[in-house]
C-alpha cells in the first residue's frame, strides 16, 4: 500500500535527503487526471531534483470550480498524483493553508505556478509579493508547455456529458 504523507511528514523527508538537490513545489486540482497534467508535471520535474505537489483538497476545488466539482475525491486525486514517476511526494493541500505557509514548512527551491491561461493583475501581484518576501526561492509564473482547453477536466466533463 503506497503511503501517502502530509505536508509536516514530507519536510522530515526532504530534511534528510534534500543535501546537493533542488526541491520543486508547485500544487493544482489534477480532477481527471490528463495529458496537460502530466506534461505539466514532466516540465516541473525540468526544474529539480525533487517535486512535491500539493494537490487542491475538495473544500478549495468547489470553491473555484463550482459544486459539482471535483470529479475524484481528494483521496482518491493523491494517489492517482503520487504514481506519476517523476513526483517524489504528494500532500493533500487544505484550503486554509496558503503559499506562504507551504514556502516556510518545505523550504523548496523553486515554486512553480499552475498552467491556467489566466493571470489576474491580483494574482500577478500576489505572485511577485511572494517573490519579494521569500527572494531565495526561484518563482516560476509560466510554463513552456500552454494548456490545452480541449484537453481540460472541463472539457473532459463537457464531452462526457454530450455522450449521455
Amino acid at each position: 500500500m503506497r503511503k501517502l504523507f502530509s505536508i509536516h511528514e514530507i519536510a522530515e523527508q526532504l530534511q534528510n535527503s534534500r543535501v546537493g538537490k533542488k526541491v520543486v513545489y508547485c500544487s493544482g486540482t489534477f480532477d481527471i487526471v490528463h495529458c496537460d497534467h502530466i506534461y505539466f508535471l514532466e516540465q516541473v520535474k525540468s526544474y529539480g531534483d525533487i517535486v512535491v505537489v500539493g494537490i487542491n483538497d475538495d473544500v478549495s476545488v468547489s470553491r473555484r470550480k463550482g459544486p459539482a466539482r471535483p470529479i475524484i475525491p481528494e483521496e482518491k486525486r493523491i494517489i492517482v498524483v503520487s504514481a506519476i514517476s517523476f513526483v517524489d511526494f504528494a500532500f493533500i493541500k487544505k484550503f486554509d493553508l496558503h503559499k506562504e505557509d507551504i514556502i516556510e514548512i518545505l523550504q523548496p527551491n523553486v515554486v512553480i505556478a499552475n498552467n491556467d491561461k489566466d493571470r489576474s493583475e491580483y494574482y500577478i501581484k500576489r505572485w511577485d509579493s511572494l517573490a519579494a518576501k521569500f527572494p531565495s526561492v526561484e518563482f516560476i509564473l509560466s510554463l513552456e508547455h500552454k494548456r490545452d482547453e480541449n484537453n481540460s477536466t472541463t472539457a473532459i466533463i463537457n464531452k462526457i456529458k454530450k455522450l449521455g
